[in-house]
């Protein structure tokens, strides 16, 4: 079930509407009244607010259209048992500029995002609810994200999740109003953001503790070259020595995203091989590549796990097709969007929250302890 935000129709037609809309709605955002409480009748408004009654009403109509009132026949008007402010939270999804459309952490985290708001809306659940927005640059980059300013400055979120850096919003109201919870996935802190970090070290505990366990020694990889290929081959060849493994520089090989068909090509090239010169275990370190990696395998004749063990990445718990058994190690979404929306609710509640939250691996596999 995937829920977003609509604009309304209702128009603000006087600065008096606006005005009253506005000071409601800031009550209500500061507990002033909170969940479930009363409102003033629409006569005491009118005093208050030195209005006219067709002027509260279409402010209360508004702010019904919005979520922050119910209405009551014959009881008058309450605030909202789930207000947006406290359940609506708006998930910023990169940009998927692939060919196919289908970057596998992107799908991840809408699939996540879809099943987790959907059951978390279910009747006698809680009551919270998600928009999904992308990141389009340009050249301002705020007039391409007007849905979302909206929002914000509506005081219609309860707080913003990035599955990835948001850099590209620094210097929008994006990510410069206050009071708005943010949490984003990073290898790195960033400024008014509380950050959530994939642990690595982990990823390699679990990764080469599977291997070492099935008596594995020559490891090869497949990874998507966003890293230079300088740069991460040594980082790859000094870990796999740490964890008592070897490997080649040329059994390191990467496939560009835009082609991940070029994995079976690339792994079939390293199984040719025979002997001692061909890898025992192959490491196929983005999702994306599992399908075309793992068919290279087969189109090599060989067999899993017989000639070598598979380790394939995962964002669970959306693992993609793969053409041999082979065990799955990365990060679970699953828990990235609870980390994401408990440190949101907790900062509304005015509790202390680090800056930084480490997300350990995930496999389906617990080895016995391997020491780095």
């Amino acid at each position: 079930m995937r829920m977003a935000l609509s604009p309304h129709s209702l128009a603000q037609n006087s600065p008096k509407q606006a005005e009253i809309v506005s000071a409601i709605r800031q009550q209500i955002v500061s507990s002033r009244f909170p969940p479930g409480a009363k409102l003033p009748t629409v006569a005491r408004m009118c005093v208050l607010h030195k209005a006219s009654i067709a002027t509260v009403q279409r402010a209360m109509e508004y702010l019904r259209n919005e979520g922050f009132v119910h209405t009551m026949k014959g009881e008058g008007s309450y605030v909202a048992a789930y207000p947006p402010h406290l359940s609506h939270f708006g998930l910023v999804l990169p940009f998927d500029s692939s060919p196919s459309g289908q970057v596998q952490y992107i799908v991840a985290w809408r699939n996540e995002a879809e099943r987790y708001f959907g059951e978390n809306a279910r009747p006698g659940g809680r009551m919270r609810q998600a928009s999904f927005f992308h990141e389009i640059a340009g050249p301002d980059v705020a007039a391409y994200h007007r849905d979302l300013i909206a929002a914000i400055e509506g005081q219609k979120l309860a707080g913003l999740i990035f599955p990835n850096n948001p850099y590209m919003f620094q210097g929008t109201p994006i990510m410069q109003a206050p009071r708005l919870p943010r949490v984003a996935v990073s290898a790195e802190p960033i400024d008014g953001v509380r950050v959530l970090m994939f642990d690595g070290e982990t990823y390699w505990q679990k990764v080469f503790g599977f291997l070492s366990n099935r008596g594995r020694r020559r490891v090869a990889f497949v990874v998507i070259s966003l890293n230079r290929i300088e740069v991460i081959t040594p980082y790859l060849i000094s870990t796999a020595k740490r964890y008592g493994m070897t490997t080649e520089e040329d059994w390191v090989q990467a496939v560009d995203l835009a082609g991940p068909n070029w994995a079976e090509n690339a792994v079939r090239l390293l199984l040719k091989r025979g002997g001692n010169d061909r890898p025992d275990a192959l490491v196929i370190a983005d999702d994306n590549l599992v399908p075309a990696a793992t068919a290279g395998i087969v189109a090599a004749g060989a067999r899993v796990p017989e000639d070598l063990d598979v380790v394939a990445h995962c964002n669970f718990p959306w693992p993609t097709q793969s053409a041999v058994p082979a065990m799955r190690a990365g990060f679970s979404i699953r828990k990235t969007l609870e980390t994401a929306v408990d440190i949101i609710e907790r900062r509304r509640r005015g509790d202390d929250v680090p800056d930084v939250s480490i997300i350990p691996a995930h496999s389906e596999y617990e080895p016995k302890d391997v020491h780095s």
